[in-house]
């Protein structure tokens, strides 16, 4: 079994647990320790078993965000490419079924996670093309 080091988070700042609420409910405590590093996302079964299909091993911050849609019980993790993206994203987010429903967005440049919507995101950057699974 892999196992990821805990330290050093992929995020620079991570929202409060009443801030997660909208996203994953009473589990936001458990969404916030994933985010910061404090609980291991390889815990999961259904993450676990992704990783090990994986012919190379996913980036921590793909399994954090794998880890957080197994816990919030969305629809996948998507990414959202700006016009001068060529290898990454600029963000990634949590498909929660609807393009105006409170999700988990990752900013891949700034290592920053929010909570809106990411139609309200698309909204305010209408260079951003359009969602594309991971």
């Amino acid at each position: 079994m892999t196992r990821l080091k805990l330290d050093n988070a992929p995020f620079r700042r991570v929202p409060s647990v009443k801030t997660l609420e909208p996203v994953f409910k009473e589990r936001s405590q458990e969404a916030r320790e994933i985010l910061q590093g404090s609980r291991d996302p390889m815990n999961y079964e259904s993450v676990r078993k992704w990783v090990e299909s994986c012919y190379h091993k996913p980036r921590r911050r793909e399994i954090i965000m794998e880890a957080l849609n197994v816990v919030a019980e969305t629809c996948g993790v998507e990414a959202l490419w700006g016009p001068n993206d060529t290898v990454w994203p600029s963000y990634e987010y949590l498909n929660a079924g609807d393009s105006y429903a409170p999700t988990v967005i990752h900013d891949l440049k700034n290592k920053t996670v929010r909570v809106c919507s990411w139609g309200d995101l698309v909204e305010r950057n209408p260079k951003l093309s359009g969602a594309q699974s991971l």
